[in-house]
C-alpha cells in the first residue's frame, strides 16, 4: 500500500475510533460489528510491521513498553487456559474476550496518537454522554408521570423498567453509572482545564453537572466512590488556583448531594455494608477467596468463575454470579501470576500518564492542548474505573470492558504524544 493510502487509512481509523467510542453505551451489537472495521482500518494504515527491524525502531519507547505489558498479561491469561478446569470455556473466553481487548488496547494507543484524534475522541465521548443523559431523563419522566410498576415502559426501547433507579441504555444502574462516571470526569477535566476560555463555560458546567447528577441518581456506590477519587485527582493535577478551587468545590458539592439524595438509613446501610447488596457481595467475595486458596498461583482458568461458583458455595441460595470485585475474580481465574501481570500493566499505564501530565504547558503545541485536556480526564477516569472495580463487574461486562481497554489504550497513546513534545515541541508526527 502506498504512503498516501496508509495516511488515509489511519485518518479513517482515527475517525472510526471516535465513532466506536460514541456507540459503546447504546448497543452491544454495534460494539461487536465496529471492532472488525476498526481492526481492518488499523492494519491497512499500519506501516511498522513487527517483522521489520526498521519498523520496530519507529515505534516510540512508551508504546513498546506498554505493548510489552499488555502482551505479558495476555500471555499469563493464555497459560491459565492450559491448566483450566473448564478448557472450552477458557479457550472461548481467551479468544473472544482477552485477545480482542488486548488488540483494542493496541489499536487505540496507536490511532489516538495523531493530530485531531484527541479532539474527535473528546467530542464523541461527550456527545454520547449528552444522549445518555437525555435517555435517562426520559426514563425518569416516564416513572414520574406513570409511576413505577408493571405498566411503566422504557420510552425508547419499549421494555419494562425493572429498576426504580436510572438505567439509561444499559441493563442495570451500575453499568450506566460506569459510563456517567467516566464521561463526567472527562467533562470536569474539560471544564477545569479550559477555565479561562469563557465562551463555552456555561455549556461545559451544565454538562458536567448533568452527568454528575445522573450518576448520583443511579445510587451506584462503587461509581460514586470512584467519581470522588477522580475529582480528587483532578484537583491534584489541575493547572492554576482557579482549577484547584473548582475541583475542591465539586468534591464538596458531590458529598453534600450524596447526603441529600439518600435517607439516613440508606446512608448507614451503604457506609456499613449492611444492605442486601453488600451481603450478596460478601458471599461472592468469600466464594472467590475460597477459589484463590485452592489454586493460588495458576488459578482455575480464565472465564471459569461462574462455572466453578456452585462448587465453592454449595450452600448458596443465589445463582452463580461474577465476584463483583474484578481483582478477586482475576486472581481466582488466573492466579497470583495473573493479578501481578495485570497490576504491572495498570502501574505502567499510570506511570506514563503521570509523566506526560508533568510536561510543561509551554512545551506543547496548540494541537497538543486538546490531547492534554483529554489525558487529564482519561487519567481521572482510569483511576475511578479501578476504584469501582473493587465493588462491581466493570472488567467482565462487555461494554464496560471495551470502554476500559479503549480508554487505557488512549491514555498510553496520548501520553506518548505529550512525552515526545518534551524533546520535539513542534513535532506532530503520528505514532
Amino acid at each position: 500500500m502506498k504512503g498516501a493510502d496508509r495516511i488515509q487509512s489511519r485518518r479513517a481509523g482515527a475517525a472510526a475510533l471516535a465513532l466506536y467510542l460514541f456507540v459503546i453505551p447504546f448497543s452491544k451489537a454495534a460494539v461487536e460489528i465496529f471492532f472488525p472495521i476498526l481492526l481492518l482500518l488499523w492494519v491497512l494504515g499500519w506501516h511498522r510491521w513487527p517483522f521489520s527491524g526498521e519498523g520496530l525502531r519507529q515505534i516510540p519507547p512508551v508504546h513498546r513498553k506498554g505493548f510489552f505489558l499488555v502482551v505479558l498479561y495476555t500471555t499469563v491469561c493464555a497459560a491459565s487456559v492450559i491448566f483450566s478446569s473448564h478448557l472450552k470455556l477458557s479457550l472461548s473466553g481467551f479468544i473472544g474476550k482477552t485477545l480482542e481487548y488486548s488488540m483494542l488496547f493496541l489499536i487505540a494507543a496507536d490511532l489516538v496518537d495523531q493530530p485531531q484524534a484527541s479532539r474527535r475522541a473528546l467530542r464523541a465521548l461527550l456527545a454520547a454522554g449528552v444522549l445518555v443523559v437525555l435517555y435517562g431523563l426520559l426514563q425518569e419522566w416516564a416513572l414520574y408521570t406513570i409511576g413505577h410498576g408493571s405498566e411503566t415502559l422504557d420510552p425508547i426501547r419499549g421494555k419494562k423498567l425493572d429498576f426504580a433507579r436510572m438505567v439509561g441504555p444499559y441493563e442495570n444502574p451500575n453499568d450506566l453509572a460506569t459510563f456517567l462516571m467516566v464521561t463526567g470526569l472527562i467533562s470536569a477535566a474539560w471544564l477545569t482545564e479550559r477555565m479561562r476560555a469563557g465562551r463555552t463555560l456555561l455549556l461545559r458546567l451544565a454538562l458536567t453537572l448533568l452527568l454528575a447528577g445522573c450518576l448520583l441518581w443511579t445510587q451506584s456506590r462503587g461509581a460514586l466512590l470512584g467519581f470522588f477519587f477522580g475529582l480528587c485527582f483532578l484537583g491534584a493535577v489541575a493547572r492554576g488556583r482557579k482549577a484547584i478551587h473548582w475541583g475542591i468545590a465539586a468534591a464538596i458539592v458531590s458529598i453534600t448531594a450524596l447526603f441529600l439524595r439518600f435517607s439516613r438509613r440508606q446512608l448507614f446501610d451503604m457506609l456499613t455494608f449492611s444492605d442486601s447488596g453488600s451481603r450478596e457481595r460478601a458471599e461472592m467475595w468469600t466464594t472467590a477467596w475460597r477459589m484463590i486458596l485452592d489454586r493460588p498461583i495458576r488459578g482455575h482458568g480464565i472465564n471459569t468463575f461462574m462455572a466453578n461458583y456452585s462448587r465453592y458455595a454449595p450452600n448458596s441460595a443465589q445463582n452463580p454470579a461474577y465476584a463483583h470485585n474484578c481483582f478477586l475474580q482475576i486472581t481466582a481465574e488466573t492466579g497470583l501470576l495473573g493479578l501481578a501481570a495485570f497490576l504491572l500493566f495498570l502501574a505502567g499505564v499510570g506511570y506514563f500518564a503521570w509523566q506526560a501530565l508533568g510536561v510543561p504547558e509551554q512545551e506543547l503545541s496548540p494541537e497538543d492542548q486538546p490531547a492534554r485536556i483529554l489525558l487529564v480526564g482519561l487519567a481521572a477516569a482510569f483511576l475511578a474505573f479501578l476504584v469501582q472495580s473493587f465493588l462491581d463487574t466493570n472488567l467482565y461486562a462487555l461494554r464496560q470492558a471495551v470502554l476500559f481497554w479503549t480508554l487505557a489504550g488512549m491514555t498510553l497513546g496520548i501520553s506518548a504524544r505529550l512525552l515526545r513534545a518534551r524533546g520535539a515541541p513542534s513535532s506532530n508526527a503520528s505514532c
